[in-house]
């Protein structure tokens, strides 16, 4: 899995490495966007955040927010 490049947050050298598949219209993924984000709060020194673009065809904006957020 390729993470160049990827938007990340928490230190490069983190003992674990999670990568969330996302997509911006999903009410799922808000729900576990949460949960990434206290994960983080509570492992500062010791996990890293990768996130990844997972546009789902179902979700007619979802495919334009993922290149909205690439582009900002």
């Amino acid at each position: 899995l390729d993470l160049a490049g990827a938007p990340s947050r928490g230190p490069d050298q983190a003992r674990l490495v999670l990568t969330v598949f996302s997509d911006f219209q999903c009410p799922y993924c808000r729900t576990a966007a949460r949960k990434v984000d206290e994960l983080a709060r509570l492992f500062p020194n010791d996990l890293r955040v990768v996130f990844k673009q997972y546009p789902l065809d179902s979700h007619s904006e979802a495919a334009l927010a993922a290149e909205a957020a690439l582009a900002a």
